[in-house]
């Protein structure tokens, strides 16, 4: 748990991101305990330590700073958040992680906004049937030899599968009466052939 120091310190993210990043269920964020072990949790409660995108536990989130980077903690540049740049980092709808930086051109004197994006997080789904573990408040971890799939936030893997099937079954549908349909059409070719 974050004592009551640290918590005072964390700066809890925008309520309506928080809501935003609950449409990634029923994937797992992924995150490192204390002891650098990987757990999982479905919370979206997010906060800012030091540089760091923690979860309400205090575990760090891990995620991608780019596509070909490895799985690493989500950390915001250090001189941006000394500077309090990073003050208003959180997560975005799509999944990714950052902040507004607001800049003033020097030539021209007007303002100007730019996201920053820090990296996208990282999401875990386990396959049907999984035996998963609660190791804390909304961590679980995969019973030994269940490997989760791992991907960015956003990546195809995560789309909702039961439209996809859905859609598969519609399309059979489909099919299947487009087939009796035809099948109908030969039968009454035949039948005036015969006539």
């Amino acid at each position: 748990m974050i004592s009551d120091t640290t918590a005072r310190s964390l700066e809890t993210l925008d309520r309506r991101e928080q809501q935003a990043a609950a449409a990634f269920t029923p994937a797992y964020v992924v995150t490192a305990q204390a002891n650098g072990a990987m757990s999982y949790t479905n919370d979206r409660q997010f906060a800012m330590r030091g540089d760091t995108l923690v979860d309400a536990s205090g575990n760090t989130v891990l995620g991608y700073a780019d596509a070909d980077a490895p799985l690493s903690p989500l950390r915001v540049d250090p001189i941006d958040a000394a500077l309090g740049y990073a003050a208003q980092a959180r997560v975005f709808a799509d999944g990714t992680f950052g902040y507004d930086r607001a800049a003033i051109d020097p030539q021209t004197g007007f303002r100007t906004v730019d996201r920053t994006v820090v990296g996208r997080l990282a999401l875990a789904r386990f396959p049907n049937g999984a035996q998963l573990r609660s190791v804390g408040l909304n961590h679980v971890v995969p019973q030994a030899g269940v490997a989760p799939h791992i991907a960015p936030a956003g990546d195809t893997a995560f789309q909702d599968r039961a439209l996809d099937r859905l859609q598969d079954a519609y399309l059979a549908f489909d099919a299947l009466r487009a087939a009796g349909h035809a099948e109908g059409s030969l039968d009454k070719t035949a039948m005036d052939l015969l006539k």
